[in-house]
C-alpha cells in the first residue's frame, strides 16, 4: 500500500531515504525515540486523506502545519509524496500547499522503470492549469473521458484537483485509474494515540459478526468483559438539545453528557427523537449473574483493544490500510504482540496493510517480523525526520534485536547521558542547610 510519504525540507517534514514498502509489504512496525517523528508520518498520512477525501471549503484556509525548523517565510509551500498500489497497480502522488492555496499537483502511474504521468496542476498567479497526461488519454487504460473533459475546467485555488473529481463527477464516470486512486485514500483508516474508533458504537449496534468478534476477543484477552451491549436513552434536556442543534449549524460535533461515552442518533421512526447511543461492558459477577458496567469505566487498556479490534475484523475480508499510532498505548506487551501475531495469522487479504507506531521493544521478534517489516525513525541536524528500515543493517542470523536496538545499534533512541551527568552534577553538590 503506502510506498513512501515524504516532504522536502521546506514542508513539516518527514522524508524517507527509500520506499516504505517497495514490496508490498502486509505490516510496518515504526519506532523512535520519542520527538523523532513517528506521529509526524500519521499526521502527514491523515492531512493528505482528509484534503482528498473531504477537500477545503471555498473561500477556507488550507490548515497545514508548517515545518517550524524550516525557512521562517510563513509562505513557503509544504509538499507532500505518497506512494501506493492500488489493486495491481502503483500510483505517486503528492503535491504542494500554502496556507491559502494548491500551487502544484501531480498523478503518476508506475509502470515498471517508468512513470506515466495522468495529470498534473500548476497554480500561477491565482491561475489555476490542469493538464492530462497522455496516459490518462489512453483507452488502453480505460474511459478517462469526463476526467479529462474537467482538467479543462480547473480547480478552486484552494482544493486538490483530484478532490474536485470526486465532488464533481459520479463515481461511474472516473474512470478505473482515478477510481481506483480514490478508493485507496477511503479506505485509510487511522486510529491515534489518544482517540478511538469513532463507529464503534454503530458497528457494535449494527454488525452482529463485529459485535461476536469483538467479545471473543476481549474474553479469550483475560479483560474480564464477556459482551459488549449498546443501549439507546432520549435525549431530553432542552439545554442540551438546543446545543446540539447549535453544533450541527456551525459544523462541529456535538459536545457529549457530562461522564457519557458514546455516540448521537437520530431516531426517524417516531419523530425523529434525538438518542444517545452509549456502550456497556458485561462482566459476570461471583454469583454467576451478569454485571453491566459503563465503557467508560473499564480500564484504559480493555478501551484501548476494544477500539483496535474493528481493525482485525475489517482486514480478515476487506482491502484496506489501518494506520495506529502507539499501538502499546496502555496496552499489555503481551496484548500488542498478540494483535500482531493475529493479524499477520487471519488477515490474508491481497492488499490490506497495518502500519504501527510504537515504543514496545518486545515485537522486535525475528519469529513474529521480517527484518524489512520493521522501521526507525530519527531527527537529523536539520530537525528533519528521517524513515529507514532494519533491512538497511547487515545484521546476524542470531542476533537479539530487541537487545541491539536499546543499545543504540540502529539509531533511533533518545539519547541519555546528558542525563547522566546531571545525576552526577546533583549528587556532587553540597547538601542544602
Amino acid at each position: 500500500m503506502v510506498a513512501s510519504l515524504r516532504q522536502p525540507d521546506h514542508s513539516e517534514h518527514l522524508s524517507s531515504n527509500q520506499a516504505l514498502n517497495q514490496k508490498l509489504l502486509p505490516i510496518a512496525v515504526v519506532y523512535g525515540a520519542n520527538g523523532s517523528g513517528k506521529s509526524n508520518l500519521v499526521k502527514s498520512l491523515s492531512f493528505v486523506q482528509h484534503l482528498v477525501a473531504q477537500g477545503v471549503q471555498p473561500g477556507r484556509p488550507i490548515e497545514r502545519q508548517r515545518f517550524l525548523f524550516g525557512a521562517a517565510d510563513a509562505k513557503e509551500p509544504s509538499a507532500f509524496e505518497v506512494r501506493f498500489t492500488a489493486g495491481e497497480r502503483s500510483f505517486s502522488y503528492g503535491f504542494k500547499v500554502t496556507d491559502k492555496e494548491v500551487l502544484e499537483e501531480w498523478l503518476d502511474l508506475l509502470a515498471d522503470s517508468s512513470e506515466l504521468n495522468l495529470f498534473e496542476r500548476v497554480t500561477s498567479d491565482g491561475v489555476v492549469t490542469v493538464e492530462a497526461g497522455d496516459a490518462l488519454k489512453d483507452d488502453g487504460l480505460g474511459d478517462h473521458n469526463k476526467v479529462v473533459a474537467l482538467t479543462k475546467v480547473g480547480a478552486r485555488a484552494n482544493q486538490l484537483f483530484l478532490a474536485g473529481i470526486r465532488e464533481t463527477l459520479d463515481s461511474q464516470s472516473h474512470g478505473p485509474l482515478i477510481a481506483s486512486v480514490l478508493n485507496w485514500f477511503s479506505s485509510i483508516v487511522i486510529v491515534s494515540a489518544d482517540a478511538g474508533f469513532e463507529k464503534l458504537a454503530e458497528w457494535l449496534d449494527h454488525d452482529s459478526s463485529f459485535a461476536k468478534f469483538a467479545w471473543d476477543y476481549l474474553r479469550d484477552s483475560s479483560t474480564g468483559v464477556d459482551r459488549l451491549r449498546v443501549e439507546k436513552i432520549e435525549i431530553k434536556d432542552d439545554d442540551f438539545l438546543l446545543e446540539i442543534k447549535n453544533s450541527f449549524k456551525h459544523g462541529l460535533p456535538p459536545r457529549m453528557p457530562s461522564g457519557s461515552a458514546g455516540e448521537i442518533v437520530v431516531d426517524r421512526g417516531e419523530g425523529n427523537k434525538l438518542l444517545l447511543r452509549t456502550i456497556r461492558a458485561e462482566h459476570t459477577s461471583t454469583e454467576g449473574n451478569p454485571v453491566l458496567l459503563p465503557f467508560q469505566e473499564e480500564s484504559d487498556g480493555t478501551q484501548r483493544l476494544t477500539h483496535l479490534l474493528p481493525a482485525l475484523f475489517q482486514l480478515k475480508e476487506e482491502h484496506r490500510l489501518y494506520v495506529i499510532d502507539e499501538i502499546d498505548r496502555s496496552l499489555h506487551p503481551l496484548l500488542s504482540h498478540k494483535f500482531i501475531e493475529f493479524f499477520l495469522k487471519v488477515c490474508r487479504v491481497h492488499g490490506s496493510q497495518i502500519i504501527i507506531t510504537t515504543h514496545e521493544s518486545n515485537l522486535m521478534d525475528l519469529g513474529l517480523l521480517r527484518r524489512d517489516e520493521l522501521w526507525f525513525t530519527e531527527k537529523n541536524p536539520q530537525n528533519a525526520t528521517t524513515l529507514y528500515s532494519l533491512s538497511d543493517f547487515k545484521v546476524r542470523t542470531d542476533l537479539k534485536i530487541e537487545k541491539g536496538y536499546l543499545q543504540g545499534r540502529f539509531g533511533a533512541i533518545p539519547f541519555l547521558g546528558n542525563l547522566d551527568r546531571l545525576i552526577e552534577q546533583l549528587n556532587s553538590e553540597a547538601p542544602c542547610p
